[in-house]
């Protein structure tokens, strides 16, 4: 039981708890081993299938709030723009207005993968704070995929 407190791990724990117990219960040594291992091998696949589980989960938050939520955000935030070549300077369109909703496009576009990065840390590890090593990289690349389609897609829409 000493081997098992060094090492730390929770599987070696159990393990070790179940060998003593079977020991101790008279139970052939063979018989326990078969056990320990069956025991330890349905944990393993259960942990696996809830990894793959949860795979999937993970892989729609980050692209919903890596490329969808930013793509359509800088879509949103370079229409003011799009209308400004196309109008030619003939309408009146009070773009002043409109740079205070593009500010709130581009918090909104950090607080969702921020927001989303904290999810994957509950959904991955069951615990809130680890999400805060997905969060910041998040934001960070979602702001720079809103930055990149608000720039780039007025050009291409008044190209033609």
């Amino acid at each position: 039981l000493a081997f098992a407190k060094r090492t730390r791990s929770k599987d070696v724990q159990r393990i070790m708890r179940l060998i003593l117990e079977g020991v101790e219960a008279g139970g052939p040594i063979a018989d326990v081993l078969d056990e320990v291992s069956d025991n330890m091998r349905a944990i393993k696949m259960i942990k696996r299938e809830r990894k793959s589980a949860t795979a999937q989960q993970i892989s729609f938050l980050a692209m919903a709030s890596l490329f969808a939520g930013p793509f359509v955000m800088g879509v949103v935030g370079g229409l003011p723009n799009v209308m400004e070549a196309v109008a030619g300077g003939m309408a009146d369109i009070p773009l002043t207005e409109i740079q205070g909703v593009i500010s709130a496009l581009r918090f909104y576009v950090f607080a969702q993968a921020v927001a989303a990065g904290m999810m994957m840390g509950v959904t991955m590890y069951g615990d809130f704070k680890k999400g805060f090593k997905f969060a910041i990289p998040m934001g960070i690349f979602a702001l720079a995929v809103y930055s990149i389609v608000q720039k780039i897609m007025p050009k291409m829409v008044t190209m033609f």
